[in-house]
C-alpha cells in the first residue's frame, strides 16, 4: 500500500472533521438564534446573553450526543476485561467508528483470541497428559501435606482395590488396604 491510501492519523484527523461540522452547525444555529432573539428584546446585552444561553444549551446536547457513543463502548470494553478476570476468552466486542476507541478495541480482541487460542492448547495438552498418565501401567498416587489424596491413576485405584475414586480419602486409609509389607513400604518414604 501506498502512504496516500494508509494513513492511521489522517483517518483520525478526517474522522474528527466529519464530527466537527456537527457542532460548527449547531453553534452557528445557536448565534443565529440569539441574533434573531437579539431582534426581539431591546439592548444588546439581552440578545448576547440569549445567544450565550441558546449556545450553551445546544453545546451541551451536541456533547451529550457525542459522549453516548464512547461511553457504551467504554462499558462494552469493561464488560470485556470483567469477562478476562472469569477466564472467559471467547467475547469479543464490536470495532467503533471512533477511531482512537477502534484502536484499541481491535487491540483488545487480538488479545484475547491469543488468549483464547493459548487456552485451548494447554487444555488440549492437559488432556493428552491425562490419558497418558490414566493409561500408564505405574500406579500414581499425589497427596497433599494433610496426607489426603488429590490425585489417582486407575493403576493406583487398582493398587488398592478401589471401585470409586480415591480423591479425597485419606492416605493412611488407603495403605491399611495393602498388604502389610507393601504398606510398610510406602509409609516409610
Amino acid at each position: 500500500m501506498d502512504a496516500l491510501t494508509e494513513n492511521p492519523a489522517g483517518d483520525r484527523a478526517r474522522a474528527r472533521l466529519k464530527r466537527l461540522p456537527g457542532w460548527v452547525l449547531l453553534l452557528l444555529v445557536a448565534v443565529l438564534a440569539g441574533v434573531l432573539l437579539g431582534q426581539w428584546v431591546e439592548g444588546s446585552l439581552a440578545a448576547l446573553a440569549g445567544a450565550l444561553a441558546i449556545a450553551l444549551l445546544f453545546g451541551l446536547l451536541a456533547i451529550r450526543r457525542e459522549r453516548a457513543p464512547s461511553a457504551t463502548h467504554v462499558r462494552a470494553l469493561s464488560t470485556l476485561v470483567a469477562a478476562w478476570t472469569d477466564a472467559d476468552f471467547a467475547t469479543s466486542i464490536r470495532v467503533p467508528a471512533d477511531p482512537d476507541l477502534a484502536d484499541l478495541t481491535r487491540a483488545l480482541n487480538a488479545l484475547g483470541e491469543q488468549l483464547r487460542q493459548e487456552r485451548q492448547r494447554l487444555v488440549q495438552r492437559e488432556l493428552l497428559l491425562d490419558t497418558v498418565v490414566q493409561n500408564t501401567p505405574t500406579a500414581l498416587l499425589l497427596s497433599d501435606p494433610k496426607d489426603r489424596v488429590v490425585y489417582a491413576n486407575l493403576a493406583a485405584r487398582e493398587l488398592f482395590g478401589l471401585s470409586g475414586k480415591a480423591e479425597g480419602r485419606a492416605l493412611e486409609e488407603l495403605l491399611e488396604r495393602l498388604p502389610e509389607e507393601l504398606g510398610e513400604t510406602l509409609r516409610g518414604g
